[in-house]
């Protein structure tokens, strides 16, 4: 039961920066660097003080994991943005989102070995259905460019969890500072990659400064939620749990946004709680 609260808690913590993130979108990928920055700055002090208060010797291993997980994690970002400049953001995160849990559970068996029982599979398979119900439902339905950048974002979400698994239940390596090294690398990356747009643009989001904190500090709770899940569910259970985070995004949108609330996010609630009762009653 605890790696499905951690999940969980880490679909929520997903949900509010995502939602905190399209107030700030007008910053481009200067928003994007000011909060891996902020994000980096959280990360080093915390992982610092664990490393020390539990005696963990640094290895060269974690610096191995965490390049290849700094590509994959700032892959996701660059890609995820690219998606939503080109198409619908109520296409490419419902489909990116709804890909990755089966890939992850498909590929978890065949990679770990893990077994998905009965129950579980089906929660898996009914929370990737509530996803895709999503598609299309707003403005701007149907593009179908979202949907090519869609699946490509959920084929890395997919990698990136199967690694992080990787390090942290099948390397051993603590998620904390394996995080915090992501963090710092990938922040290089972003400012590669933002570096023409660090001028005016990065003036501009550091007025928003209260914004990209908050966005700075969820994403790496959310992302530790998701490694300290990890060491005590399956990988497949975990990223369908998080996955949840496109119909709390929907509620939110419902309550704190006044959108519509259509018969296919109904459905897709319906579905999505049925399924995390079926993956909590399995793991009992």
């Amino acid at each position: 039961m605890l790696g499905i609260a951690l999940a969980l808690g880490s679909a929520v913590a997903h949900t509010g920066w995502n939602a905190l993130s399209k107030t700030g979108a007008a910053g481009g990928t200067a928003f994007v660097w000011l909060c891996t920055v902020i994000g980096a700055l959280v990360a080093i002090p915390v992982a610092v003080v664990i490393v020390l208060a539990q005696g963990l010797v640094p290895a060269w291993s974690w610096l191995g994991a965490g390049a290849v997980g700094a590509v994959l994690h700032g892959g996701y970002s660059l890609v995820l943005q690219a998606g939503y400049r080109r198409a619908e953001v109520s296409v490419v995160y419902p489909v990116s989102r709804g890909l990755a849990p089966v890939l992850v559970a498909v590929l978890g068996v065949i990679l770990f070995g893990q077994r998905l029982g009965l129950a579980s599979g089906l929660g898996v398979l009914l929370i990737a259905v509530s996803v895709l119900l999503l598609l299309g439902d707003g403005p701007g339905r149907g593009p179908g460019g979202g949907v090519g950048w869609g699946a490509l974002t959920g084929v890395v979400i997919a990698g990136y969890t199967l690694w992080d698994a990787a390090v942290v239940v099948s390397w051993g390596i603590p998620p904390v500072p394996y995080y915090a090294v992501v963090a710092v690398l990938q922040l290089g990356m972003i400012t590669v990659a933002a570096r023409r747009h660090l001028g005016r643009a990065a003036l501009r989001d550091r007025r928003r400064l209260g914004l990209a904190a908050a966005v700075g500090v969820l994403i790496p709770l959310s992302y530790v939620l998701s490694l300290l899940a990890l060491e005590h569910a399956p990988v497949g259970e975990v990223a369908a749990l998080r996955s949840t985070s496109i119909v709390l995004s929907g509620v939110v949108a419902w309550i704190a946004m006044g959108e519509r609330v259509s018969v296919r996010r109904l459905a897709s609630t319906a579905l999505a709680t049925g399924a995390v009762l079926l993956i909590a009653v399995s793991a009992t």
